[in-house]
């Protein structure tokens, strides 16, 4: 993920290193910080956050499990916002996962917006849970800023900002030949 995200926001993407010799949960820190011109967006990924009969079949046991999952995750990124002091910019909650999770994220996010969760963790946005794919489809025509004042703008419920159609169009693809 570190080479794509690279090529297609060089300045703005930064590693969050680890903290050393941790002695607390709150020293768990999301992975990467990338900064737009009015927000910060915080990444989390999560390799492993959902199987594919999840997504499918919403079988209690697995359900519970990735939203204890995302849980996990918005931890980290709250850590990480009160640690590096993340207060001058609305901050963008993004957890990546290597697996389509529409539905289930769905459900958490609407879930977290009718309780007080986000406030408890110290951020006004909910979490949102998107996997690779459905990232990089969602950044194709829309640079990253364009796509931070989309989602803000849904927070606010502001109108609806239009895509600049400065999104990476898959450029960071070109190099890879299929067969």
């Amino acid at each position: 993920m570190n080479c794509a995200y690279q090529i297609i926001i060089p300045n703005s993407f930064k590693r969050i290193p680890e903290v050393k010799n941790s002695t607390s949960s709150k020293d768990k820190r999301a992975d990467f910080l990338i900064e737009t011109s009015s927000s910060y967006i915080i990444l989390e990924c999560k390799s492993s956050i959902m199987s594919a009969d999840t997504s499918a079949y919403f079988h209690a046991d697995k359900l519970a499990d990735v939203w204890c999952r995302i849980h996990s995750a918005f931890e980290q990124i709250g850590n990480t916002v009160e640690a590096l002091k993340l207060y001058d910019k609305p901050v963008i909650p993004l957890i990546l996962t290597f697996y389509d999770s529409i539905a289930a994220s769905t459900v958490f996010e609407e879930m977290v917006k009718q309780t007080d969760y986000c406030s408890r963790l110290g951020l006004n946005i909910p979490p949102i849970v998107h996997s690779l794919h459905e990232f990089e489809h969602w950044i194709s025509e829309r640079s990253l800023n364009n796509w931070a004042e989309s989602i803000l703008s849904k927070q606010n419920a502001s109108s609806p900002i239009q895509r600049d159609n400065k999104g990476h169009n898959y450029g960071h693809l070109n190099n890879i030949s299929i067969l």
